[in-house]
Parts: C-alpha cells; sequence; structure tokens
C-alpha cells in the first residue's frame, strides 16, 4: 500500500464509447512515470517538490495500449485511453473497485451523455487530447520519443544520395 508520505493526486475523468480521458491535475510534476497494462492496470508516479504522488488503479476494463496515448501539458498529465470494447455502453465507474475515491472526480468539461454522443462526435476533447500531440505509452523516457523517427528520416536521406 501507499506508505504515508505518498499522496494521490487529483484526477478526472470523461468517457465516449470507444476511449477515456484522464486529466491527473499535478502542477510541475517531475520525472513522470506511467504504465499502462491490457488489463485496464494504470500506475502512475510523479513527484512534485518533495512530495510523492502515485496512482494504482484498476480501470473498469480492458484497454488497448497501441491505440491509447499520454502528454505532459502544462500542469497536467493527460492520459487518451482506448477502451478495448468500443461499442457497449458507458462504463458506469472508472475502476473496477466500487469506492468513491475522494480524489476522482468526473471531468464534467469533457463529458457528453451517451445518447448525445453521435452528435458531439469530435467535440469536448480538444486539441490538449489530439493524439497527434501524445506520447506512445511504454515509450521508455517522455524526452526521446523521436529518436527512432529521426534516424528513418536520416537513413532514408542516405539512401537518397545514392540515386
Amino acid at each position: 500500500k501507499m506508505d504515508s508520505s505518498t499522496k494521490f493526486p487529483d484526477l478526472k475523468w470523461a468517457q465516449r464509447k470507444d476511449r477515456l480521458f484522464i486529466t491527473i491535475d499535478l502542477p510541475d510534476v517531475q520525472n513522470p512515470l506511467i504504465d499502462l497494462k491490457p488489463d485496464g492496470k494504470l500506475t502512475f508516479d510523479g513527484s512534485v517538490k518533495d512530495t510523492k504522488y502515485e496512482i494504482r488503479l484498476d480501470l473498469f476494463k480492458e484497454v488497448v495500449i497501441e491505440e491509447s496515448k499520454w502528454n505532459l501539458k502544462g500542469r497536467n498529465i493527460l492520459l487518451n485511453i482506448s477502451k478495448k470494447v468500443k461499442d457497449e455502453e458507458y462504463w458506469p465507474r472508472l475502476t473496477r473497485e466500487k469506492i468513491k475515491h475522494p480524489h476522482i472526480q468526473v471531468d464534467w468539461s469533457r463529458w457528453v451523455e451517451e445518447e448525445d454522443e453521435d452528435s458531439h462526435a469530435g467535440a469536448g476533447f480538444g486539441d490538449d487530447f489530439d493524439p497527434d500531440n501524445m506520447q506512445d505509452f511504454g515509450a521508455g523516457d517522455y524526452n526521446d520519443s523521436d529518436d527512432e523517427e529521426e534516424e528513418v528520416e536520416e537513413a532514408k536521406a542516405d539512401l537518397g544520395d545514392m540515386e
């Protein structure tokens, strides 16, 4: 279990039939480490000054790592998590356990009622959750996500010189 010096950060969430939007509200977080498993186990560790924060949650159902993204955005860490089953009704809650968690709130600013979802298809999650602006899970360190692409580009450039 968490030791007493570790805190659970404030977390907000919203959903669509196919995905979850989770915002971890932690200004000035350092060394954020986030891990997500296909069974829905979400872990987060980070620190702000001398305070350690961690999240250990079992999400309500399974998720697809390859289609999920995360990003560090100003004071927040944003998670865009793809549900494995995309055509079921909304999850009744974020976690498998039926507990009222004091630090987990619904993100009403991004929430769309299930029956209204089709008319709001692209609406509500905004640029912050645009997958193109986000990191893959399990990409290792936050800072070196571009290296592979650059190497591929260089290799292509070398081939170009040979023609």
